[in-house]
């Protein structure tokens, strides 16, 4: 019992530092949702026909209240920013590290205590303004069994989502000990994936006149999908498209949600087993484990490196403007990042030789795929 009650001391204390947190989602949540489902009601009166015109404020709210309405999608990646950078905020600062893990509590039970309260802080605003919504439309004329069909399937999948993505930037914090350096990790998470799926494309497109996308095979668009729906925003994106006529033809989504909550789950026992590990010392510092440095930075240096190398490749049609745009992309990377890495100019080429091989590898990826050196 007095575990439970230190559980929830604990999640209220948190729930006050953020506060601003929880005023800034409310205050979003309730002009987006009931606000706009009472500024729309006014439409109704333009109709002759005043049946007509509660059917269409019907159909607009029930696209707004859906889950494939865009501007919640939206609302959803802001607040797992939000909610997610904020909940382990005190891990970039020294002093508040100190202060927190002097706490006579097990780091197990402070990370689930700032885990669940940013899902809290967005999982209630949002659930009370979309009932408020549907009451707003009931009293309009609208239909509530449709409305509240709509706003709970609607709100159980837009929180599935919001749980992949805030996680995915939880996991980000634990590797970085600086807020900015959180977000840019989060951006990496986020779309490194998707970019290397249409940098794969554009090369296969480019250089191979038999490739064909929407045959089967290994490079076909379906398969690539897989890849690119690694990111937890293209999976939202993926199933917000699949869902574009819900509740006309709608999807099975029950399989999606499950593998949304499996991720998920593992990506908070990931988030979790790095809080225990993650030095005391890595707040204020750009990544919090240095075992991880060499591998983003190799990651986002062959991308800029191919990327780039095909852009010149595209615009000009010569090799040498493709090693140019290689060369170049590939070195201002890698200078960027460890910079960023260092908070140092005078570190640009800290790896000189690590910078090397990233370009000499991309310029023979480019080879294989300009001249099909493997046949294919």
């Amino acid at each position: 019992m007095t575990s439970r009650n230190l559980f929830f001391k604990l999640m209220k204390e948190d729930l006050k530092r953020r506060i601003w947190a929880v005023a800034l989602l409310s205050l979003g949540f309730f002009l987006f949702y009931p606000v706009v489902a009472a500024f729309t009601a006014g439409e109704i009166k333009e109709y002759v026909n005043h049946a007509k015109g509660v059917a269409n404020y019907e159909r607009e709210l029930v696209r707004w209240l859906s889950f494939n309405c865009g501007m919640t999608v939206f609302l959803m990646m802001v607040s797992s920013l939000i909610c997610g950078l904020s909940s382990f905020s005190f891990l970039n600062s020294k002093s508040k590290v100190d202060f927190y893990h002097g706490i006579p509590v097990r780091r197990e039970k402070l990370f689930a205590v700032n885990f669940l309260d940013g899902i809290l802080i967005l999982a209630v605003p949002y659930g009370i303004c979309q009932v408020l919504a549907v009451l707003v439309g009931i009293a309009n004329g609208a239909s509530g069994m449709r409305l509240w069909q709509v706003a709970l399937a609607a709100f159980g999948l837009h929180i599935t989502y919001f749980i992949l993505m805030y996680a995915t930037v939880v996991v980000a914090a634990m590797m970085t000990g600086h807020l900015v350096i959180g977000f840019l990790g989060t951006m990496v998470f986020a779309f490194y994936m998707p970019m290397a799926g249409g940098l794969l494309t554009g090369y296969l497109s480019s250089f191979f006149h038999t490739y064909a996308s929407y045959l089967p095979g290994f490079f076909s668009d379906r398969v690539l999908m897989y890849g690119i729906r690694m990111s937890p925003v293209s999976e939202y994106i993926y199933q917000l498209g699949r869902n574009g006529h819900q509740y006309q033809e709608p999807a099975p989504m029950a399989v999606p949600v499950l593998i949304a909550w499996t991720v998920s789950l593992v990506l908070a026992v990931f988030g979790c087993f790095l809080y225990r590990k993650r030095p005391s010392e890595a707040a204020g510092k750009a990544m919090a484990f240095p075992v991880s440095c060499p591998v983003i930075r190799i990651l986002l240096t062959m991308l800029s490196a191919m990327g780039l190398g095909l852009f010149f490749y595209a615009v000009r049609g010569s090799m040498g403007w493709a090693v140019f745009g290689i060369v170049f992309g590939g070195g201002v990377c890698h200078c960027v990042v460890e910079i960023i890495y260092h908070f140092d100019f005078r570190k640009l080429f800290s790896h000189k030789l690590q910078m090397g091989c990233c370009m000499a590898a991309a310029v023979l990826i480019f080879v294989v795929f300009r001249y099909d050196l493997l046949g294919y």
